[in-house]
Parts: C-alpha cells; sequence; structure tokens
C-alpha cells in the first residue's frame, strides 16, 4: 500500500469480505491474508486521512494474489476545530509584573 508519493502505508486497515478477516499493512505496506478458499472476496483498505479503497479479487486453488493499492488524501474541505479555555491565571500574572 502506497499513497501518491509512493510512501508506504504502515498499519493501513485491510478487511477481507465474507470472510470478516482484518490485518495491518506491514513496515512496506504490504499485507497477507492465509487460508482464503477458493471464492470471490472483496477487499477494504482503511487509513486515516486517506480515501477508503475497495477491490474485488477472485482466488483460486493456492493462488497467490498480489493487489495494487494506492491511497489518494481524503478531501481538503474537511476540518477539525479544537478549542479550549485561556488559562486566566497566566496572563493575570504576567500584567502584575508589567504593572510593577
Amino acid at each position: 500500500m502506497i499513497d501518491a508519493t509512493n510512501a508506504s502505508l504502515q498499519g493501513a486497515q485491510v478487511r477481507v469480505q465474507p470472510k470478516g478477516v482484518t490485518v495491518a499493512a506491514d513496515s512496506q505496506g504490504e499485507f497477507r491474508v492465509a487460508d482464503l478458499t477458493p471464492g470471490s472476496y472483496k477487499i477494504l483498505v482503511n487509513y486515516v486521512g486517506f480515501k477508503p479503497f475497495e477491490t474485488e479479487v477472485a482466488v483460486q486453488g493456492s493462488d497467490v494474489k498480489r493487489i495494487e493499492v494506492r491511497l489518494d488524501v481524503a478531501t481538503q474541505a474537511e476540518s477539525i476545530i479544537v478549542t479550549a479555555d485561556r488559562a486566566h491565571g497566566e496572563t493575570e500574572a504576567i500584567e502584575r509584573l508589567q504593572d510593577q
């Protein structure tokens, strides 16, 4: 798994449906799901700050499938606002020192 700059996305969450298996990408952005029976599976990839990725994979026999996953950054329109109460004690102490 990589982003648009080809950086690996360690820890990306990979879900295999309908098997219900969830694994995490390793430090190289790779993952492995063993012992899947032949059939069709949906691969869902999530990583904070990136758009989800989804693809279908058909497994036959003891096939080893390689999936190219490139995640795009989520929209820039999303924002987080953090607020906190201002500490009054420090401001008052500074004002008193300046008045002296």
